[in-house]
């Protein structure tokens, strides 16, 4: 790739500073109400200032389960600057059940509690409102089921 057309090289290198810029690091959240046993964890992050977005996939094994609503820690601890006890959203859930079908959802957070949760959308009534993930919910969870998420917010 190239110099873009009227720059020069010194001022693309002065425009992505290097001083501020992590490479994407592997994390182990801590769940609530989900059960890894023999399921597969991929969960990563990058922090650039105080911008941390990442992902976290976890894919359903015969021993896996879900006991109620889920939620998982944070990689870095979330800003002050968000409400104390109001849900946040952070990013975007998606849970698939196995060669069937994708459920949409969100995640979303609260500063005080320093953690996500992670809520498919019911759409049983006019809007879209919340749902809390169960054993049943968006359905019945089993082997190579996934849930899918990516968040980004502003650490402390």
């Amino acid at each position: 790739m190239g110099v873009p057309s009227g720059y020069t090289s010194a001022q693309v290198v002065q425009a992505v500073p290097s001083n501020n810029v992590s490479a994407w690091t592997d994390f182990t959240p801590t769940f609530t109400n989900l059960t890894q046993g023999n399921g597969t964890l991929t969960a990563r992050y990058i922090q650039v200032g105080k911008l941390v977005t990442g992902y976290l996939s976890f894919i359903f094994g015969t021993t896996s389960s879900i006991s109620g609503s889920v939620s998982f820690t944070l990689p870095v601890n979330m800003s002050t600057s968000y409400p104390q006890t109001r849900l946040m959203p952070f990013g975007t859930a998606n849970f698939e059940d196995d060669g069937t079908q994708t459920y949409l959802g969100f995640v979303g957070g609260y500063r005080d509690l320093q953690k996500m949760f992670v809520h498919p959308y019911n759409v049983g009534a006019t809007y879209a409102t919340q749902s809390n993930l169960s054993s049943t919910v968006p359905f019945t969870w089993g082997n190579l089921d996934a849930i899918l998420v990516s968040f980004t917010y502003e650490a402390a």
